[in-house]
């Protein structure tokens, strides 16, 4: 077994050693390979560093010889434009030459075959070949200069004969050829005059029919109507020449015409043709204002700032023809500020449509927007002048027939008890609104402003202080007519007091509102209500009329922002400032009317209470007593109180004011009447502590007499009227109270909490008035407590 045992051993430990031996051959070959890869690597390394070395070298030498033909590339490529530049100029200047020499034949051709057109035409090629040429060839360009001359007195002396015959298309066709020989502007004058002269014609025929229409009829020329005509005449002309004028002499948009050079730009034209037609419309509108001044001479000479103290009568003239002439001046003032909006937006169209390119002459947009209302013409002038004019006479107009509406046409119509006013409030107010809306149409809102002011000076020195003395006339006479008692006041009516008018003013033919209180009072209560209307529709009317105004300073006030004139524009240019003034002045009238009003108001409370209401609360003050027992208390309340006598004068009052007198009147001195009653009873119960003693039963019935009071007072008028009985109603709870227990209660739960419109005294000396409780105790309580200290 062991020798098994080795020999497998030795088997074993040989094959070891033949592995050892071969493994130490393969690590030897391995080694071997790689020496000689590395040496193969270092190898290639070598020859790639050669190459690269080499590439580099040859970039480097490549890129030095593109830097220096890149140098030199911009000078080439600049020496090759020049020559290309030169060679188009010697070709342009060639094609030049011939286009010139093709221009003076054609130009020889067209004059001998008297075709103007063509011959223009090639004067102005040539004028734009002139510059190129004029070195090379100047005895061909001082050819076409004399032919040019030529040219143009030739057309010159053909417009002249077109013109005397008043051949419109010949006209046309001669003045288009002053742009092509560049005589735009000359031949823009000369178009410009043909249409005033036009104008001029046909505004002289007008006014001579005008005259001769007079003459025949024996009336007044109609001046507006004329200048109506010699508007229209002058949109016709616009309408029928500013698009030619356009065409003729102005710039064509994108600059491709041949006429670009010698042509004007459309703002240049547009200005000097709508300069010329003003110029033209002043010369027209001077002649007819020279005959309107010299027929109303009589109506724009007066004094009318005098006007308060002559009177128009005394100025020998008639209201009906003051009338007359105002409608006349205010409807001219309208035509002529409605044509200068006119003129104004066609100017805005015509350089709004299509006119990107003129956004480079913003200025002389802005200077032709001024053009009609910057200088002091002498239409603007006049009309501005005649538009003050017109203020002066419209205040004479509104003094004269207001005064005959206060003084000599107003009436009452005592036929009809419905009827509570005179006429003379809706004569007044028709005036001022027919003077208003004259005002407005004129478009001035420096004249309305005057005319509004002297509206309120006219209400408020003159209506005003009319219907005061009416009503210090009619105070005696009304009196007079209501008599002492309820009844008298029930019978009262109109005829009685016309009976009482007639036999005190027996001479008497016209009796108005100065006779009679109730329509004076009335009167006075309509004008608040008028001038409250009138003030909302005059302000309405104002904006509606400028709505859709752009240039409201400039074809209103006659004045134009612009520049340094932003910071001081007439504060009353804007309309929404005018608005402001009309109701400002008008809210200050109104209150010096409602001022009156009340005072008025109260005397009418007094006159009525004086008879119905003052005996009564006499009788409250020193007859009745409320220190009575509980048999007596249902005595009082079925025989001896002071409310059924109270109540049927109030509905007798009520009655007679809701018949004679408006809405608003009879609700105010009803109101204040009230108010007063419940005054003189707090005073009644609580200043005469030695008259007015109170027991439990006194107090309770006192507390039903006052709220029969306020039910009885709450159904006569259409408001609450609680709040005048607070003060009352608190005294009734204080008097009610049972004992002094319930009172030290009251102290403590009720008082401190309640909001109390009596002082604390006047509380004190309220419960002082119950005569049935220990004073001594009661003033111990007062002040022992917090309330009252």
């Amino acid at each position: 077994m062991n020798a098994i045992i080795l020999e497998e051993e030795k088997s074993l430990d040989l094959s070891i050693y033949n592995n050892n031996v071969e493994y130490s051959d393969v690590k030897n070959e391995f080694c071997s390979s790689v020496s000689i890869i590395q040496k193969s690597l270092n190898s290639c390394s070598n020859k790639m560093n050669s190459m690269r070395n080499e590439v580099l070298c040859n970039l480097e030498k490549g890129l030095e010889c593109y830097s220096q033909r890149v140098e030199k590339l911009p000078s080439e490529i600049r020496n090759i434009r020049d020559l290309k530049c030169k060679l188009q100029s010697a070709i342009q200047v060639v094609e030049n030459i011939l286009s010139l020499k093709k221009c003076s034949n054609d130009f020889k051709l067209g004059m001998s075959n008297k075709d103007y057109l063509s011959s223009a035409l090639c004067v102005n090629k040539y004028l734009n070949l002139r510059n190129s040429c004029i070195n090379l060839e100047h005895d061909l360009c001082n050819e076409m200069e004399s032919g040019r001359g030529k040219l143009y007195e030739t057309i010159c002396d053909n417009l002249d004969k077109s013109l005397s015959n008043g051949d419109i298309e010949d006209i046309t066709y001669f003045i288009k050829l002053f742009v092509p020989i560049g005589k735009a502007e000359e031949g823009l004058e000369i178009y410009i005059k043909f249409i005033r002269e036009n104008i001029s014609e046909k505004c002289m025929a007008i006014y001579n029919e005008s005259i001769a229409k007079s003459n025949k009829t024996g009336e007044k020329m109609n001046f507006s109507e004329m200048i109506t005509s010699l508007f229209v005449t002058v949109f016709d002309c616009i309408n029928d020449c500013q698009e030619n004028t356009i065409d003729f002499f102005s710039e064509i948009e994108g600059g491709n015409s041949d006429n670009q050079n010698v042509s004007l730009n459309k703002c240049t034209v547009l200005r000097q043709m709508y300069s010329k037609l003003m110029e033209e419309v002043d010369i027209q509108c001077s002649i007819i204002f020279n005959k309107f001044e010299k027929e109303y001479s009589a109506y724009l000479d007066n004094n009318w700032n005098e006007i308060e103290e002559n009177g128009v009568l005394n100025m020998s003239i008639s209201n009906f023809e003051l009338d007359r002439f105002l409608e006349e001046v205010s409807y001219i003032c309208k035509l002529y500020f409605k044509f200068k909006v006119r003129i104004n937006d066609l100017i805005n169209s015509y350089m709004n449509i299509n006119n990107s390119h003129l956004s480079n002459f913003r200025d002389e947009r802005v200077e032709e927007l001024k053009i009609v209302n910057r200088n002091e013409n002498t239409l603007s002038s006049r009309i501005e002048l005649l538009s003050f004019k017109y203020v002066s006479c419209e205040y004479g107009y509104l003094l004269y027939s207001i005064n005959q509406a206060l003084n000599y046409t107003d009436e009452i119509t005592w036929n009809d008890q419905d009827i509570l006013n005179s006429t003379l409030v809706e004569d007044i107010f028709f005036l001022l609104y027919k003077t208003t809306n004259r005002c407005i149409s004129i478009g001035n809102a420096q004249s309305l402003k005057l005319i509004i002011a002297h509206i309120n000076h006219i209400l408020s020195n003159i209506v005003k202080k009319k219907i005061a003395e009416n009503l210090q006339y009619s105070k005696p006479l009304y009196e007079a007519s209501l008599g002492s008692n309820n009844e008298s006041i029930s019978c009262y009516s109109h005829k009685h007091l016309l009976d009482l008018i007639q036999r005190k003013e027996a001479s008497i033919s016209n009796i108005n509102s100065k006779y009679s209180w109730t329509h004076s009072l009335n009167n006075l209560q309509a004008c608040i209500e008028n001038l409250e209307i009138i003030s909302k529709t005059i302000v309405r009317d104002f904006e509606e009329y400028y709505s859709d105004l752009k240039y409201f300073e400039m074809c209103i006030d006659n004045h134009q922002k612009d520049g340094n004139e932003n910071q001081n524009t007439n504060k009353y240019s804007d309309k929404f400032e005018v608005s402001e003034y009309i109701e400002k002045s008008f809210e200050q009238t109104v209150n010096e009317y409602r001022s009156i009003h009340e005072y008025y108001s109260k005397i009418s409370l007094q006159i009525l209470s004086k008879i119905s209401i003052s005996p009564i609360l006499v009788h409250l003050h020193e007859e009745i007593t409320f220190e009575i027992s509980e048999l007596e208390s249902k005595e009082y309340s079925l025989n001896n109180s002071f409310i059924p006598s109270l109540s049927l004068s109030l509905k007798t009052i009520n009655d007679h004011l809701r018949c004679y007198y408006n809405n608003q009147s009879s609700e105010f001195i009803l109101s204040l009447m009230i108010e007063r009653i419940v005054n003189k009873i707090e005073q009644i119960i609580v200043n005469y502590p030695e008259r007015k003693k109170f027991t439990i039963y006194g107090a309770l019935a006192f507390e039903n007499d006052i709220r029969n009071l306020l039910s009885f007072t709450n159904s006569l008028l259409s408001i609450s009227i609680r709040h005048m009985f607070l003060r009352l109603l608190e005294i009734c709870d204080l008097l009610n109270i049972i004992s002094l227990e319930e009172l030290n209660e009251l102290l403590i739960t009720d008082f401190p909490c309640r909001n109390w419109h009596l002082s604390k005294s006047d509380i004190a000396k309220v419960l002082f008035l119950r005569s049935d409780i220990d004073h001594d105790k009661l003033k111990t309580i007062i002040k022992s407590n917090n309330f009252f200290n």
